[in-house]
């Protein structure tokens, strides 16, 4: 395929602003989600995200300690957005905006 100068320099150009506008890796550890049905790690086995309650006790790990431990947290509050769910797939990977945010401590 034959490209003209002025195509590949607007690709090249796209791709840049594209790539600057990407999450880093610290962003998307504080802002990632699952989608409902997504299967979590629990005290008492596996179970989909969207069924898990206050108090519930979840396996996770300090995001920005990379020396950090996988240990079950109590959950401290769940939260439902008015918004839909959202799925965008960039960068080979799925980035999803859900109804249903777990916190815990």
């Amino acid at each position: 395929m034959l490209i003209s100068k002025e195509t590949d320099k607007l690709l090249y150009d796209l791709h840049q602003k594209i790539s600057d506008t990407r999450p880093s890796e610290k962003d998307m550890a504080q802002h990632a989600c699952f989608m409902a049905g997504t299967l979590v790690h629990t005290y008492k086995g596996l179970v989909p995200i969207n069924k898990i309650k206050v108090g519930d006790r979840v396996l996770s790990r300090d995001e920005n300690n990379p020396d950090a431990e996988n240990v079950y947290k109590r959950v401290v509050s769940t939260f439902k957005s008015a918004e839909k769910k959202r799925i965008i797939h960039q960068w080979d990977m799925a980035i999803c905006s859900v109804p249903k945010t777990i916190r815990f401590g």
